[in-house]
């Protein structure tokens, strides 16, 4: 079973909405896809199935907020079947601000 976020890894925007796609693939059943914030579990994700049942895709809309700058975004795949299947591919955040209004005063 393979996970993978796609594309590289790069600068957000605080407070401007992106889209992060995870897929993965070789888990029969499919694997249950589940995003972390550092260690905060995420729930606005969407999924997607291949025709063969292969390869799962999900899409997270996240908003990026300035404290999460050098917090760690995690997506984890698990196949249900097999115990301590777990596996993910995350990124470390780089979060830009153009204001000192994003910033906690």
């Amino acid at each position: 079973m393979t996970v993978h976020l796609e594309g590289e890894n790069r600068q957000f925007s605080a407070n401007k909405p992106t889209e992060i796609v995870c897929k993965t693939a070789g888990s029969r059943p499919l694997a249950t896809i589940t995003w972390w914030k550092g260690n905060t579990k995420l729930k606005k994700s969407k999924e997607r199935h291949s025709e063969d049942g292969n390869i799962t895709t999900s899409v997270l809309t996240y908003v990026p907020s300035a404290e999460d700058n050098g917090i760690y975004l995690t997506c984890r795949a698990e196949n249900s079947l097999i115990l301590g299947s777990a596996i993910e591919d995350s990124w470390k955040l780089d979060v830009l601000c153009k204001c000192t209004c994003c910033y906690p005063k």
